[in-house]
C-alpha cells in the first residue's frame, strides 16, 4: 500500500474574501483550487473550492501534520482514507491547525486496505 494523493475541499462565504483565501491556500498546499458556486439558505453565494495535489505533495502535507500530535488516527481512517480537518483561517495565515472547515483526504492504493492498515502508514510518515 503506498500514498496515492490528497483532496482539499473548504467553502467561501460571502463575507469573505474570496481571492485571498485562494491564492494562500493555493501557495500553503502548491495546487490549483477549482471552484463551484451555490445559493445558501438566505439566498447568500457560498463557493465551494476543491483541489487535488499528487502523491509527493501528499507525503509533503501528510508529514506536516505530524506537529498536530493526533493521537486519534484510526478514528480518522475509513476505507484507504485519512481525513484531516482544519482551520481555514489558519491555514490561509500559512498554520496547520486542527478545525472544522478545511478538508484534506488522504488516499492510499493497494489491495483492499483497511482502516487499520492506513492508520499504520499514516503513523509511519510521522516517526522519528
Amino acid at each position: 500500500m503506498k500514498l496515492k494523493n490528497f483532496d482539499l475541499r473548504t467553502q467561501v462565504h460571502a463575507t469573505e474574501d474570496e481571492t485571498l483565501i485562494i491564492e494562500r491556500l493555493e501557495a500553503l498546499f502548491g495546487i490549483k483550487l477549482r471552484r463551484e458556486e451555490a445559493m445558501g439558505h438566505w439566498k447568500n453565494p457560498i463557493t465551494t473550492l476543491e483541489g487535488s495535489g499528487d502523491a509527493k505533495l501528499a507525503e509533503k502535507y501528510l508529514k506536516k501534520l505530524k506537529v498536530l500530535k493526533l493521537s486519534d488516527i484510526l478514528s480518522r481512517c475509513e476505507k484507504n482514507k485519512f481525513f484531516v480537518r482544519l482551520n481555514k483561517e489558519a491555514a490561509v495565515a500559512g498554520r496547520l491547525v486542527l478545525g472544522t472547515d478545511l478538508q484534506l483526504v488522504f488516499i492510499f492504493s493497494g489491495h483492499a486496505p483497511q482502516p487499520d492498515d492506513v492508520a499504520t502508514l499514516v503513523a509511519s510518515f510521522w516517526k522519528a
